[in-house]
């Protein structure tokens, strides 16, 4: 008897302490137990007390098991069964042996476990039956309450409440705290706010109430504090599903815990959010706000009201409150908490995601408050980057100017981390460029070139730059300040933009041209023709043609013999000595026409023999050298009789469709008709290039030049650049584009100057028409459908671009290519 007294002793204290106590102790314990039991017999006085400890041990390991099980992430749960079922088996043989003290805590020990077996009908039969025979106000109090949670846990609200208020009518029940906790809970489910609020106001306001477990082992109520929380806290979340007033908001200030007050109105104003409540949450932040001392918790008042206030379209307001946050942020200095860390996201969020709904349309206010925030983080290149684009969509070009300035600067000292996705130094100073030419401001202009140039590492658009540098000058009609930029530029010795420095040669040609500097020209163009060497021939070309167009123009018709001998100078200016043959020949038969103007006989003879030496002189040009020996009848002006007299003279070196070029050529002078000699010369001649010579000289001269290049066609093909040539001229005559476009769709036409000349003509026209279209078109939203519309509106529009600009690359075009990106 003493060995089971003993085991009783540590049973009951084992019991008490279960929580401490380690599994393999309470096996042990339990397997010892059963063995006494097993020993005893049904009439010993011991066997209850041995049984009873029995069920609580195994009851206490039932629930360890599922502790361990549930903190292990199960999904279904079954730890503690076997216990459980075996802990029911004693509670059952002993349950009516037991004192109404004892009786009282078994019996919702019993039900607690048919719960958690699943067996919720016999724990229902079991709290039932004990209500009916139970006569203990305190048991009768405790099977209330556990009646009462089974209900609320089915969700059976009517009939939890209905329990809930029979374990308060019992006075004797210690728990009434948590009873009536429960109660408030239970309405609040039902939809009747008023009583549910009202209950837990109840608890508050009474001491005896606020306490889970009731009475202490003296008789005395304390407050416990952690439920005095809870509480407080769930009467914010019934509030806030009412609908609170201020009165709301200073009683559960007042009526919760020093600890807890700020926190659970805290918790009311996000309850508030939550709900939707936005308006009742600002006024609840600004209630917080005069109440806390604490500049974290204000800082963050700050934001959540920016951000509430913003939600409901009151941007001035949240702007300044949005300010207010950025102020003491300041104040409170460098903070290295880790909340510090969630403020500054916050802060930067609150823009970005406003800046997020005003992509399209920024607001005045979004773009004032990342002023603000900028000049409190003023390294920050994203938002500073981001900045400048809201100052690009509001057309507020010099802030975005000087925004995309800073945010290069950044980017020249930036991590890699916040250099991630963000534009490279070269794009942020190309981008000013844009900035600069979208705002029409030749000084932002001016001066974005002159910071690219000055900045740039990469270099990617340095040709391109000066080349605009120098193109403003052109078009402000700054001519002779526009040419020496412009040679500048194509004399750059950068490797890149070849094209672009050509076009800028050739504009600063055009420029010299507009300026009539024609010595210039000459003298540029042969630097040009050193600097392009795929393109030398042509400035070459340029350069004698310049040397010919002022020998030209001292040359006129009203030329005195002075300018005729300045005009023989300018020609001796020509080195024809690595000249082709073919420049040679068109440069002594100017000079043998000079010289024949200055009477000059003997420079008349060398010029024919000079002519006449070159080992390529075509038949032609041999012809036109004989019969300069017909001079004195020119100079007569006699041209009738020079032709007679060509007529008959013997001409053996030469082929019979060249005499009669020739004698064309004179019929022409003389106003006879020459058509019948071009068109016998064109029956017999088999020099190509002499048939297509004369054949657009048909062309030129005829009343329908288009019907007399058709009928020529077929000699005019085979040089398929004079044929292009010709039918240019036409156009620029007849204006009928579609018509040259038509003629020169052929393959063999493709790489003609002319053709590409049209060809951009016409893109350009296209060009125009596609961009007018698609500025013009306005997005309409009215409705999904209209929107949808509108969008494949403007799909179709943008596939219409891409298409020019793929036939811009087709036609390896680099102006149109530039001009259609843009």
């Amino acid at each position: 008897m003493q060995r089971i007294a003993i085991l009783l002793a540590v049973g009951l204290q084992l019991s008490a302490f279960g929580a401490g106590v380690d599994a393999q102790t309470s096996d042990l314990l339990i397997k010892k137990f059963e063995r006494v039991y097993l020993q005893l017999p049904p009439g010993d006085d011991s066997r209850v007390p041995v049984t009873l400890r029995l069920a609580d041990l195994l009851a206490e390991k039932a629930r360890r098991l599922a502790m361990d099980e549930m903190n292990n992430g199960c999904t279904e749960c079954v730890a503690g069964a076997q216990e459980r079922k075996d802990a029911l088996k004693y509670y059952l043989e002993v349950v009516e042996k037991l004192a109404d003290d004892k009786r009282s805590r078994v019996l919702s020990q019993m039900g607690h476990l048919y719960e958690m077996n699943g067996e919720t009908e016999k724990a229902l039969k079991l709290y039932s039956d004990v209500i009916v025979a139970e006569k203990n106000p305190a048991l009768l109090g405790e099977v209330h309450l556990s009646m009462a949670e089974l209900q609320f846990r089915r969700a059976n609200y009517p009939l939890a409440q209905k329990h809930y208020e029979a374990a308060l009518g019992f006075a004797e029940f210690e728990r009434r705290g948590f009873a009536a906790y429960r109660l408030a809970w239970t309405q609040f489910n039902l939809g009747n706010l008023k009583d549910s609020i009202a209950g837990l106001i109840k608890i508050l306001h009474s001491p005896e109430l606020l306490t889970r477990s009731g009475a202490s082992a003296g008789g005395a109520v304390s407050v416990d504090k952690q439920f005095q929380e809870e509480v407080s806290r769930d009467l914010a979340t019934f509030v806030a599903r009412r609908g609170m007033t201020m009165d709301d908001v200073v009683m559960i200030y007042e009526q919760s815990p020093e600890a807890a007050k700020l926190a659970n109105v805290i918790y009311l104003a996000s309850e508030l959010e939550r709900l939707g409540q936005t308006g009742q949450a600002v006024k609840v932040w600004r209630f917080l706000q005069d109440k806390q001392g604490d500049p974290l918790k204000r800082l963050e008042g700050h934001i959540r009201l920016a951000q509430l206030e913003l939600n409901q379209q009151h941007r001035p307001e949240s702007v300044k409150e949005y300010g207010s946050a950025l102020r003491l942020w300041t104040q409170v200095g460098n903070c290295t908490q880790s909340e510090c860390k969630e403020m500054l996201s916050r802060l930067k969020n609150y823009i970005v995601d406003w800046n997020r709904e005003e992509k399209r349309h920024p607001s005045a206010e979004l773009f004032e408050t990342y002023e603000q925030y900028l000049a409190t983080f003023p390294q920050e290149l994203d938002m500073t980057v981001w900045a400048a684009q809201v100052a690009q969509e509001r057309q507020e070009w010099l802030k975005a100017y000087a925004l995309l300035g800073t945010a290069a600067t950044l980017r020249t000292s930036a991590s890699e981390a916040a250099a991630k996705d963000m534009p490279t130094h070269e794009a942020l100073l190309l981008s000013q460029v844009e900035v600069a030419e979208k705002s029409k401001s030749e000084e932002m202009i001016g001066r974005s070139l002159d910071e690219y140039l000055a900045k740039t590492k990469e270099k990617s658009k340095w040709v391109d730059v000066h080349y605009q540098r120098a193109h403003r000058l052109y078009k402000a009609n700054k001519y002779a300040e526009a040419a020496e930029a412009l040679k500048i530029v194509a004399l750059l010795p950068e490797n890149q933009a070849v094209e672009v420095k050509k076009q800028a040669a050739d504009l600063a040609l055009d420029a010299l041209v507009l300026l009539k500097r024609d010595q210039d020209i000459e003298a540029w163009a042969q630097q040009f023709a050193a600097a392009f060497k795929g393109q030398s021939n042509d400035y070459q070309n340029i350069a004698h043609r310049s040397v010919l167009n002022q020998v030209a123009s001292l040359a006129n018709e009203k030329a005195t013999t002075q300018d005729l001998q300045k005009a023989w100078e300018t020609l001796n200016r020509m080195d024809v000595g690595h000249a082709a043959d073919a420049e040679k020949i068109t440069y002594f038969k100017n000079r043998l026409i000079l010289a024949e103007k200055l009477k000059n006989l003997d420079e008349v003879s060398s010029s024919i023999d000079k002519l006449t030496a070159i080992k390529s002189v075509t038949p032609e040009d041999k012809q036109f050298a004989l019969s300069r020996k017909a001079w004195l009848a020119e100079m007569q002006l006699d041209f009738k009789t020079a032709l007679v007299t060509s007529e008959k003279l013997q001409m053996p070196e030469i082929q019979p469709d060249q005499r009669a070029l020739k004698l064309a050529m004179y019929a022409d002078l003389a106003g006879a008709g020459a058509d019948n000699y071009y068109r016998q010369f064109l029956k017999t001649g088999t020099d190509k290039e002499k048939r297509q010579a004369v054949a657009a000289k048909l062309v030129r001269e005829s009343a329908k030049p288009q019907k007399a290049l058709d009928d020529l066609a077929s000699i005019l093909k085979e040089n398929p650049e004079l044929y292009a040539s010709l039918q240019y001229e036409i156009y620029l005559k007849d204006g009928n584009r579609q018509v040259a476009l038509s003629r020169l769709s052929g393959k063999q036409f493709a790489n003609t100057l002319s053709l590409k000349v049209l060809w951009k003509e016409d893109y350009l026209a296209r060009y125009v028409k596609a961009k007018a279209e698609i500025t013009g078109h306005a997005m309409k939203a009215e409705t999904e459908k209209v929107l949808g519309r509108s969008l494949e509106e403007r799909m179709t529009m943008l596939s219409g671009l891409e298409k020019l600009l793929k036939e811009a690359v087709e036609h390896e075009d680099w102006s149109t290519q530039m001009l259609t990106v843009q």
